[in-house]
């Protein structure tokens, strides 16, 4: 008899445990609460002119055919959109702020391997990827005069090990983009607030 009562016991521990997953299977999720969104990464630069323009000046294709495709956001692409986010005109002083990109994309270098049968048990760095990006900021009357300007140059480098995954390879690149934005958009401010401070 106490062989039979305890097996009825487990048999109903067993029963409520499943019936409590199954319900806590269908129960709904809980009150949904939207993450913070992140702050900008730079406050906006804004200039006192009517106007802004962004122009590429680069002449076409400046990244190497091995990278084409190789970036989420290619360097040219990366540049203009850190200028339409970071400057703006308050649409009041006659006059036309002008962004004008001289320089935006990636050279590819690839790099010697180890020789002979050392080589077969190497794994080498196989490429030196460098971005860089240049551009020159004027702001000009509406007649076409010269009121000030500011140039920025900047670059960033970094190797890549032979055989790397795709999506390593891709998270690597951004990095680089990033990396070099970056210097390129100290530089610029520190060069805006030096030559086009009375502009701000």
């Amino acid at each position: 008899k106490q062989m039979r009562r305890r097996q009825a016991i487990l048999r109903a521990v067993a029963t409520v445990y499943i019936l409590g997953v199954a319900l806590a299977g269908c129960s709904g999720p809980g009150p949904y609460s939207p993450s913070p969104k992140p702050p900008a990464a730079h406050p906006v630069l804004t200039f006192g002119l009517s106007a802004i323009d962004i122009v590429d000046e680069t002449a076409g294709a400046t990244t190497d055919p091995g990278l084409i495709g190789s970036f989420s956001v290619p360097p040219q692409q990366a540049i203009r959109r850190w200028a339409a986010e970071r400057l703006q005109v308050t649409g009041g002083e006659p006059g036309i702020l002008r962004f004008r990109i001289t320089a935006a994309g990636a050279v590819r270098t690839p790099l010697e391997k180890t020789p002979g049968v050392s080589g077969w048990f190497t794994r080498d760095q196989e490429e030196l990827v460098t971005v860089v990006f240049a551009a020159h900021l004027e702001a000009r009357r509406n007649d076409g005069g010269l009121i000030a300007a500011a140039t920025s140059r900047a670059e960033a480098s970094r190797s890549f090990v032979e055989k790397i995954k795709p999506p390593d390879r891709r998270a690597g690149l951004d990095a680089l983009i990033a990396t070099a934005l970056a210097s390129f958009d100290r530089e610029l401010e520190a060069r805006v607030r030096a030559e086009m401070p009375d502009l701000l």
